[in-house]
């Protein structure tokens, strides 16, 4: 039995050999688009209005720009720059490494090993990492005052991330 679109436009797959037809029919609709799309240059369209998205971006965050206004086919709309942060526990000296070493900065470990020695230090250590930093414990810590949250502060650190122009409408 030959594979058939139902009314909904959905198709329903019942054997192995529909299954296969319908891989078939998959990757040839695939080649046709993209045929398609390379005829009509919407790779090119698409890559020029990246480009355009970027040159906007650049300028927003080189002039302090947080919002632009404008319309677009008599609807208002505005562009805001969204900014953020990655942030993350310095939790090795590789870690700190890898973070570019910020200013001011150091790692967990080391500072918990100044602060508690080499056999306390591996309890503690231990109970606040799961070969990942356990932030739960490591809270639970300050707050129990076995460790201060001004001692480890150097070891959490924010990394901007790359800012993006969100589009809404009005």
């Amino acid at each position: 039995m030959a594979l058939k679109m139902n009314v909904n436009g959905q198709y329903v797959v019942t054997s192995k050999k529909q299954a296969i037809e319908a891989l078939v029919m998959m990757h040839t609709l695939k080649d046709e688009i993209a045929e398609i799309r390379k005829k009509a240059g919407l790779d090119e369209l698409e890559q020029d209005a990246v480009e355009l998205k970027k040159a906007v971006t650049g300028y927003c965050v080189n002039h302090g720009v947080e919002r632009l206004d404008f319309e677009h086919d008599d609807d208002p709309m505005h562009g805001t720059l969204v900014k953020g942060y990655d942030r993350t526990w310095l939790l090795t000296d590789e870690d700190f490494r890898s973070a570019g070493a910020p200013v001011g900065a150091k790692s967990l470990r080391r500072i918990l090993r100044r602060k508690f020695g080499s056999e306390d230090f591996k309890r503690i250590y231990a109970r606040i990492t799961k070969r990942v930093l356990d932030p739960e414990e490591l809270d639970a810590l300050v707050t129990e005052g076995v460790i201060d949250a001004d001692e480890i502060a150097p070891a959490f650190v924010e990394k901007p991330r790359t800012p993006y122009l969100r589009i809404f409408n009005d």
